[in-house]
């Protein structure tokens, strides 16, 4: 379901690519789905067990899919379709039976049952499901801080955090992270989130130039020199109001010297096509279908879609976030055209 929690599926694939994935832990769980829209295909899970990434598919038949899985501690579970489309995240430990029920098109709405831990945190998702689909930060940073406030000592407000927190790199996220109590932020749940939540400032690290993958799929050298900021927007088709995004986009780039660079992070690069065709606009598209995680932008470390960068002719970052009003104010106060 969370889908700010786009940061924490691309962590895991980060982990992936550095280690080995090999299945560990002595205790099983299982979980059972029926997604109405699946149709037939191969789903597939990834999750931490002990000091491994364990990543494997799950044939659906008729939108009906059963897996089994060991972690013998507490561990969260994402799964995806066969496009690498995030449907869920789930929590699991061993002797866990977990269901899930809905339609991949309806995810923040998706019911899910078999422990206490899932179904508090599913019933907070379904609560807030308008605001994370519109992608209502502010709104849904609000509700788990709420939350987190209210329950110190449940471990949901752990995992409110660590996956459905805007920007848990943010001095927000780590005021709230020392509001829960140690007994519900257990170790193996921090771990994969380590690099964001002792990232410190991201802004301090210069974006001089990047080597990125362009619409004619050769890899091309985009600085941020020539300009006096360049915006880095990524995106993805799926992304609620993304062409109110690229109309707001047009409006500021109108006229300026700015340096507009446009990276799409889907797989799927016929959409892609699709979609920048019909954006009728004169900026570079480029694409990274590897996901935040692809290596032309990992070292971004860009926290999901939509998402902005700004860099001015220093290569300084000025603007980290998910709001272009935030954006436009930071460069109209610092008078860049």
């Amino acid at each position: 379901m969370i889908f700010t929690m786009r940061k924490t599926i691309y962590l895991l694939f980060a982990v992936i690519a550095a280690a080995v994935c090999t299945a560990c832990g002595n205790s099983a769980f299982s979980i059972e789905g029926k997604l109405t829209d699946a149709g037939t295909q191969n789903l597939r899970i990834v999750y931490q067990a002990g000091d491994s990434i364990v990543s494997q598919w799950v044939p659906a038949v008729n939108g009906e899919f059963k897996v089994d899985g060991k972690a013998s501690d507490l561990s969260v579970v994402y799964l995806y379709s066969a496009q690498m489309q995030l449907i869920a995240h789930l929590a699991v430990e061993g002797s866990d039976h977990i269901k899930i029920e809905g339609s991949i098109a309806d995810r923040y709405n998706l019911k899910v049952t078999g422990s206490d831990i899932n179904e508090q945190w599913n019933d907070f998702i379904r609560a807030h499901a308008a605001d994370f689909k519109a992608m209502r930060n502010d709104r849904t940073d609000k509700a788990i801080a709420d939350y987190i406030d209210k329950n110190p000592k449940n471990v949901v407000s752990t995992l409110l955090l660590t996956c459905d927190y805007s920007d848990i790199s943010s001095p927000n996220a780590q005021a709230l992270l020392k509001k829960i109590d140690k007994t519900a932020k257990p170790e193996q749940l921090l771990s994969l989130y380590s690099q964001f939540l002792n990232s410190g400032d991201l802004t301090s690290k210069k974006v001089a130039s990047l080597k990125l993958r362009n619409d004619q799929d050769s890899l091309v050298i985009v600085r941020t020199y020539d300009h006096p900021a360049t915006i880095l927007f990524f995106w993805r088709n799926e992304d609620s109001d993304r062409q109110t995004t690229v109309n707001s986009l047009k409006t500021l780039c109108r006229g300026s010297r700015l340096q507009m660079v446009d990276i799409c992070l889907d797989s799927d690069t016929l959409d892609w096509r699709r979609t920048i065709d019909g954006d009728s606009v004169k900026w570079g598209h480029y694409k990274a279908i590897g996901g935040v995680v692809d290596k032309t932008i990992v070292d971004l470390n860009v926290k999901g879609s939509p998402y902005f960068i700004v860099a001015d002719s220093t290569g300084t970052q000025i603007y980290r976030g998910t709001q272009f009003d935030k954006l436009r104010d930071v460069l109209n106060k610092k008078k860049i055209k």
